[in-house]
């Protein structure tokens, strides 16, 4: 799917999840080194939803981010997540629903149009 065909509703809940797991993201610690000392740089990078999955308790959703240190060319990777309904704020298990709805109308849809039911 291309971006501009993103329906509107989904491309605002996929910001809000990725808003909600980038405010779980902890403050980098900084990296002493001789005669400096570097805060690294947060670069978010890619969200994985979960939207169905029979072994597991959903909504899982995971935010990858690198922690680089720009002057030596280094980046960590890390991950922000939520797994389960008890570690979702309310509006966040709302933009899930909503996600996972939408996401299987999208996929039915062009199913439908593949196999000729439409």
């Amino acid at each position: 799917m291309k971006p501009e065909d993103i329906p509107t509703q989904v491309a605002e809940d996929l910001r809000f999840l990725i808003g909600g797991l980038t405010s779980r993201i902890p403050r980098p610690e900084v990296v002493r080194l001789p005669h400096v000392v570097i805060t690294p740089t947060v670069e978010p990078a890619i969200l994985t939803v979960v939207l169905q999955d029979s072994t597991r308790d959903l909504p899982v959703m995971r935010l990858y981010w690198y922690e680089a240190v720009k002057p030596l060319g280094t980046r960590a990777e890390f991950e922000a997540r939520i797994d389960g309904p008890a570690q979702a704020s309310t509006q966040e298990l709302l933009a899930w629903h909503r996600l996972r709805r939408s996401v299987r109308a999208i996929a039915w849809a062009d199913y439908a149009r593949k196999v000729g039911l439409r």
